[in-house]
């Protein structure tokens, strides 16, 4: 009976070994403090860790040097008080197997902590590194007017942006009302900057109808525009008819259904 529960122990003893842990404790959060600060928290903090990793590794070490030192029944001078002294060691190790199963949830638990604090100080070091790019954001919206432009500007989507720097990119999106009128017809929407194409991929969107149908429909395009410089950008929305299906009718929003343009500059 005895023989039986030792593999299980010693499973256990080595999950406690090789992986690290550290007792759960309402902790100061750094990534809500100033960049500076937040490197200092995050340094004391492991600092912390550390120190309570030493602790549980020197009471790890007296809980198995008390385990070796466990009694050996078999010395017993009767069968009868070796039995019992074999039971009250089995009984023992049942306790320390649930301490143990305790001991090693609660690891995995502060493992997944500890992989969460890694994650938000990698960002506080990006930050740090690169400024506080990618948390700003601009937006312009509205409630039409509605355009019946076929070729050309929409004039009344327009955003303004000015971005921190030459090598990050600006992540797009534009909700609004699109209709193309006609049969075998399309139209397409693009997100242009300062009046230009994006300059290492064009945000289009193509709209086709294949029978002479007047369906008003709401989507949305995202997409991101690299290459542009650092400063101010006007970013607006043009329509024309798609390539090869000229003369096509198309329509923005409807009904003053609500539109949105917005900006945000991403590593």
């Amino acid at each position: 009976m005895l023989k039986n529960h030792w593999p299980f122990v010693f499973l256990i003893l080595g999950l406690l070994f090789f992986q690290p842990m550290w007792s759960q404790s309402t902790e100061i959060d750094c990534m809500a403090l100033p960049d500076d600060q937040a490197m200092k928290c995050f340094s004391i903090q492991l600092q912390k860790k550390r120190v309570k990793e030493e602790e549980r590794k020197r009471a790890e070490a007296e809980r198995r040097a008390a385990a070796n030192n466990q009694t050996n029944c078999m010395k017993r001078p009767d069968l009868q008080q070796a039995m019992k002294c074999l039971w009250k060691n089995i009984q023992n190790l049942g306790e320390e197997n649930k301490r143990l199963q305790a001991d090693v949830a609660s690891m995995r638990n502060e493992n997944k902590r500890l992989q969460n604090d890694v994650t938000k100080l990698t960002d506080a070091v990006r930050v740090a590194e690169n400024g506080n790019v990618g948390r700003t954001i601009a937006y312009a919206t509205g409630n039409g007017p509605n355009d019946g432009t076929d070729v050309g500007q929409i004039k009344s989507r327009v955003l303004r942006f000015t971005k921190a720097k030459a090598t990050t990119k600006l992540r797009i999106s534009y909700t609004d009302n699109f209709r193309t009128k006609g049969t075998f017809k399309a139209c397409r929407w693009e997100i242009r900057v300062d009046g230009k194409s994006c300059p290492k991929q064009p945000l289009i969107y193509d709209d086709y109808a294949a029978s002479n149908g007047n369906t008003h429909s709401s989507h949305t395009i995202v997409g991101y525009c690299s290459g542009l410089a650092a400063g101010t950008h006007t970013i607006g929305i043009w329509v024309s008819n798609t390539p090869s299906y000229s003369g096509s009718n198309c329509y923005t929003g409807w009904n003053n259904s609500t539109w949105v343009l917005e900006a945000e500059e991403v590593n």
